[in-house]
């Protein structure tokens, strides 16, 4: 079976690798004879609209937000991560241990919703950086 592109394509002339890939992820999201009208236009749209839109989603902003995407006390199991969670170093386990013992299971959940919390905004500022790089590079590809 192959694959079926969207019928756009060729009724908009759109020959162009990335800008194929950008309508099949986001056909509906594009104003077809509105704004875009042809490759050019498409390429334009991508540059002035959609990129920006996605920087602007990605603003640090949003993290203190309840659209994000950390976890809460509620999301985490205590005694999965301290038994076989092989993201977790020995050493944050260890002490994690040692907090649910001295302490009590929710002190400890509150210490691992830290730790996931943190890594989670330390892979998503990683993302960020890289998208942004890679915006500048599309972008001149885009709007050769």
């Amino acid at each position: 079976m192959s694959y079926r592109w969207p019928t756009k394509l060729s009724r908009f002339g759109i020959s162009d690798p990335l800008l194929k890939v950008l309508v099949v992820k986001y056909e509906n999201e594009i104003p077809w004879q509105v704004e875009v009208r042809d490759e050019a236009s498409l390429a334009a749209f991508v540059t002035e609209v959609m990129w920006p839109a996605q920087l602007r989603r990605m603003d640090s902003s949003a993290i203190g937000s309840k659209r994000n995407c950390l976890v809460t006390p509620r999301h985490v199991d205590l005694e999965l991560a301290l038994g076989n969670d092989n993201e977790l170093d020995r050493e944050v386990v260890e002490i994690l241990g040692l907090i649910r013992d001295e302490s009590g299971p929710e002190e400890a959940r509150e210490e691992l919703v830290k730790v996931v919390n943190e890594r989670k905004l330390r892979a998503f500022a990683e993302w960020c950086s890289h998208f942004k790089t890679a915006y500048c590079v599309l972008t001149l590809h885009v709007g050769r």
